[in-house]
């Protein structure tokens, strides 16, 4: 009896290890983790776009406490992709990490671009999509840093 109590103890602790939750936000992400906490009145004016499936907006302080979004400062661009379900992504290019641009969307429109590299990603997903251009077939890029986003009322709660 006494042995079997001794082997529950010492399993205990690696069979945690092994099964434990793990956050895939935080892994597999070109993007290196950059905490983010703000909230979004859709009732303000400034966010009307978000009222309205499909149209992006790129969003550069927090709201209430005005600091600067995503990694580097780079804001986040958000969206909504059906009714009541939002995205919100780091304005960061993968291919780009230490530019000191961000991913550009056109006002109305799906797709945003990285001015560097000429990456285009489709918003409602968040993949890049593939050039025309491109001769070689190994150049994959990653998909863009995805951001949990939480409806609460007329509030986008996105917390990171």
């Amino acid at each position: 009896m006494q042995s079997k109590v001794v082997f529950f103890l010492l399993f205990t602790p690696f069979l945690s290890l092994f099964l434990s939750c793990s956050n895939d936000l935080k892994r597999n992400t070109v993007i290196p983790y950059t905490p983010i906490d703000t909230r979004i009145n859709l009732g303000w004016a400034d966010y009307s776009d978000l009222n309205f499936p499909n149209r992006p907006m790129y969003i550069l302080y927090s709201t209430p406490s005005g600091k600067l979004l995503g990694y580097n400062g780079n804001g986040i661009i958000v969206m909504q992709t059906d009714m009541d379900e939002y995205k919100c992504y780091d304005a960061t290019c993968p291919e780009c990490i230490d530019a000191d641009t961000h991913i550009e969307i056109t006002s109305g429109e799906q797709i945003a671009r990285c001015p560097n590299c000429e990456t285009r990603f489709f918003l409602p997903y968040g993949i890049p999509l593939d050039s025309e251009d491109d001769d070689t077939e190994n150049t994959r890029v990653a998909p863009l840093q995805v951001y949990p986003v939480k409806v609460a009322g007329n509030i986008l709660i996105i917390r990171y």
